[in-house]
């Protein structure tokens, strides 16, 4: 007898399965989704990067993600140093159909940067490229927050970032990148001239509004990962402005106290969040837990209200001075905020497009008092607004043009109980905030239970983003739980733009 072996697809077990229905074959599953032994140490000498595998040294530390909560144990990491990098991986897991996630910095809130197959990082790919005289920066898809604005600092230029250190360029851009100067100066993604990416099948195309259009529209709120590995970002700069950090506290001890930050998030709403507020004007407010004293001293509960005002600080005192006059306002508040390492977490994000009445934000303060199952959860209010809703809602996939501001409540745990009473308390504020909810939610805070990721995340660009996914990673290579799955063209009819710019070839060449 023969020893040639016979190779039988998975196709083939199944349609012997259709004949001979009496006797279903028995498949042995799959233990881990991972490329052979012999590819991976082709890619080790290939590679300027490396690649870890379970049992090295620096495996535990890379496997794990800013969030906890999840445990993912890849089979490889990969990390690419150079573009090639990320073409021999595409190349690799695309020959052997192996499951594999994109990562940058690590930071998805839904977890969507970890798996248990194959993970693609591209933290190295972080050079930046200063222009100063005109204006503007390619930058690389790694390239972190802390990176980007120490060199930008140090040439006098700015652009809309937030202030989370690790994050990185790939993931905030692409889902939007709501920043601490967006109300002045728009998203992120709003001040993108161009992009590189590498598709599915190792091609580099630039998109731009003039080339590829319909890619660098959907690139821009899309969500990372859905059409192809971000290589480089070319921002628009700005000479950097005046900035004036400032930041008032409300204490939340007592039933006067929870009137006082009603009073104060009602000038809040009225001064900063409706149309015609000064676009200079960036806030927030986050209820949350501080010691008011050394060690040792129970956590009491605060109202903090902070931003950044561009401009004099003659103009933003006068600015403040309506939150100011608000009784029970501490100026001048400098909370020393600890740090919540190790802890995982879960979150829920609404926008909000209308006006709150008073006993709306009542019951949302008394909720969030009454109910928190321990002092760690924290609950935010961006005002948005600005320059963000003046970008024209059609000319990127960023949708979100009608917000008054985002609010989002984060609950912390460690153990199993903890974690049952804190996700039993982000449901019942989700269930209270309903009525306010204007059914979309910031794509850079996936939640894994979205009602409607589809239209919470995109909306209206949902068919045209389809399209997209269609067009230019037809197979789906790039994909996760929420990713954007393929669609047809023939269902377009927005934006204008867009719909022409799918009917064109890809133009490549980079």
């Amino acid at each position: 007898m023969s020893d040639r072996k016979i190779h039988i697809s998975a196709e083939q077990i199944l349609n012997i399965g259709r004949k001979r229905r009496r006797r279903r074959p028995v498949v042995t599953p799959v233990a881990r989704a991972e490329l052979p032994p012999e590819e991976l140490e082709c890619l080790k000498i290939r590679l300027v990067g490396h690649v870890v595998m379970p049992g090295d040294n620096s495996y535990e530390a890379g496997r794990r993600l800013f969030n906890r909560r999840f445990d993912p144990h890849p089979s490889a990491i990969i990390y690419c140093m150079v573009e090639r990098d990320v073409g021999l991986c595409l190349d690799a897991v695309r020959r052997h159909e192996t499951p594999f996630r994109l990562r940058a910095g690590g930071n998805s809130f839904a977890g969507y940067s970890g798996s248990d197959g194959v993970i693609i990082d591209v933290r190295g790919l972080n050079d930046v490229s200063i222009d100063p005289g005109g204006l503007f920066a390619p930058v690389g898809s790694g390239c972190s927050f802390a990176k980007l604005q120490s060199i930008l600092d140090d040439q006098e230029l700015h652009l809309p970032l937030g202030d989370a250190k690790d994050v990185r360029i790939a993931g905030f851009v692409q889902g939007g990148g709501f920043g601490l100067t967006s109300r002045t100066y728009g998203m992120n993604s709003d001040q993108v001239l161009d992009v590189r990416l590498m598709l599915a099948d190792g091609r580099i195309v630039r998109a731009s509004d003039t080339v590829n259009h319909d890619l660098w529209w959907a690139v821009r709120g899309g969500t990372g990962g859905n059409f192809g590995v971000l290589l480089t970002t070319r921002y628009r700069l700005r000479r950097a402005p005046q900035q004036n950090p400032w930041c008032l506290g409300w204490r939340l001890w007592r039933d006067a106290d929870l009137e006082n930050a009603v009073s104060g998030l009602m000038t809040l709403q009225d001064s900063f969040m409706r149309s015609g507020a000064p676009i200079e004007m960036n806030v927030s407010a986050v209820i949350l837990y501080l010691a008011e004293a050394p060690a040792g001293v129970p956590k009491m509960p605060w109202m903090i209200m902070w931003g950044t005002y561009v401009g004099s600080e003659s103009d933003m005192d006068a600015l403040l001075e309506p939150l100011l006059s608000n009784p029970g306002c501490w100026p001048r508040f400098q909370p020393l905020l600890g740090g919540r390492h190790r802890l995982k977490f879960d979150r829920c994000g609404r926008l909000v497009s209308r006006d709150l009445k008073p006993q709306d934000w009542r019951s949302i303060l008394s909720h969030f008092l009454a109910n928190t199952p321990n002092r760690q959860s924290t609950l935010q209010i961006d005002a948005w607004g600005g320059a963000i809703n003046a970008y024209p809602r059609e000319s990127s996939a960023f949708i979100h043009r009608d917000t008054a501001f985002n609010m989002g409540l984060t609950v912390w745990w460690q153990t199993k109980t903890q974690e049952a009473a804190s996700k039993s308390f982000l449901s019942s504020w989700s269930d209270l905030v309903m009525p306010f909810w204007n059914g979309q939610i910031y794509q850079n805070f996936p939640t894994a239970d979205a009602p409607d990721y589809e239209s919470n995340y995109w909306g209206a660009a949902f068919p045209a983003l389809a399209a997209v996914k269609h067009k230019y990673d037809p197979d789906c290579m790039f994909d996760f739980p929420q990713a954007i799955k393929p669609g047809v063209q023939s269902s377009v009819t927005w934006p204008p733009r867009v719909v022409e710019s799918l009917r064109q070839p890809i133009m490549t060449g980079a």
